[in-house]
């Protein structure tokens, strides 16, 4: 919750208890039906068998993460840069053999595969 607080108030100047209410809120009301999908309550047995946990859950696996490392890839690509991100990289280990050039052939393979597994996941492009 602190990271989206913070970027609320740093980038769009809402006050901190303004940002914890609204945000504590969302993730509370999620959290509910997240809740009580664990027991015999189905919110979505109406739609079928899947309870809204396990929707979040697919939700969450399938998509949301690959689609975080894809544009985090391709932030790093456009916008933030090879050599500020080996910089950062090379501040908390030691890779001195990491090369630029490696590293944007990392991210734009990266780019790639997810990509495939994404529209894969999605429209089923690589099994037809």
């Amino acid at each position: 919750l602190e990271v989206v607080i913070a970027y609320f108030m740093d980038e769009k100047g809402w006050s901190r208890p303004r940002a914890t209410y609204t945000f504590g809120g969302v993730i509370a009301a999620v959290g509910v039906f997240v809740s009580l999908s664990m027991g015999d309550y189905n919110i979505l047995a109406p739609f079928g068998s899947m309870t809204f946990f396990d929707l979040m859950d697919f939700l969450s696996s399938k998509y949301m993460l690959p689609i975080g490392g894809l544009l985090t890839a391709v932030f790093v690509l456009t916008k933030w840069g090879i050599p500020a991100f080996i910089d950062e990289i090379r501040e908390g280990a030691d890779l001195t053999w990491l090369k630029p050039q490696m590293a944007k052939i990392g991210m734009a393979l990266a780019t790639v595969l997810v990509s495939l597994v994404l529209l894969n996941e999605a429209f089923g492009i690589l099994s037809k």
